[in-house]
């Protein structure tokens, strides 16, 4: 996922798994000011994550008396700041039904974001990636490289045309293989 990736702030809230107005009321709070895009109109979804993260770490209030951050007890997806994120959703709610619904949109949104997070850190960067390929490849293309040369001195009866027009083959498909990998990492470039 890019640095520049930008979302409404609808879409925000169904990617933290929390209501829109939750999001306004953070936004009207400041604690996404740094997220939004220069025309104001929507968030940078990774800063907006980070932040949200961040206002998570704080205690129900704000801050403790000291004003120093009050840290998860642990790093389950049922830690203390989500508890205390989860008590704030539910506090000025009444209704039993819509209670329920809150928290099970609040877990299924916090599952969804920590099956995200965790999907993320497995992803390689594409560079990383053409490396690693064009390590696995570069000795294959050598080897084709030397098939016509082969092939004319172990079969002396084989015409020059032939040789030929195996290296020009062989060149066609290195040189469409590139363009496609070159394709193939400038579409994902674009998308990150």
């Amino acid at each position: 996922m890019s640095e520049d990736t930008s979302v409404t702030k609808g879409q925000l809230a169904r990617e933290l798994g929390v209501s829109a107005p939750y999001i306004s009321k953070i936004v009207k709070q400041g604690k996404l000011d740094e997220c939004f895009t220069p025309d104001g109109k929507k968030l940078y979804l990774v800063k907006s994550i980070k932040a949200y993260q961040k206002s998570l770490t704080m205690n129900k209030r704000g801050n403790d008396q000291k004003g120093k951050r009050i840290p998860p007890k642990d790093d389950t997806i049922y830690n203390q700041a989500n508890v205390e994120e989860l008590d704030a959703l539910l506090e000025d709610e009444p209704a039993a039904l819509k209670r329920v619904q809150i928290v099970n949109h609040f877990w299924a949104g916090k599952t969804k974001r920590l099956k995200f997070f965790e999907a993320e850190g497995e992803l390689i960067p594409v560079d990383d990636a053409k490396a690693a390929l064009d390590a696995l490849f570069s000795p294959i293309n050598t080897e084709l490289g030397t098939l016509p040369i082969l092939l004319k001195a172990h079969f002396r009866e084989v015409p020059q045309d032939a040789v030929e027009w195996l290296s020009n083959q062989i060149d066609n498909i290195k040189r469409k293989s590139e363009s496609k990998w070159e394709l193939k990492a400038t579409t994902l470039q674009d998308n990150s």
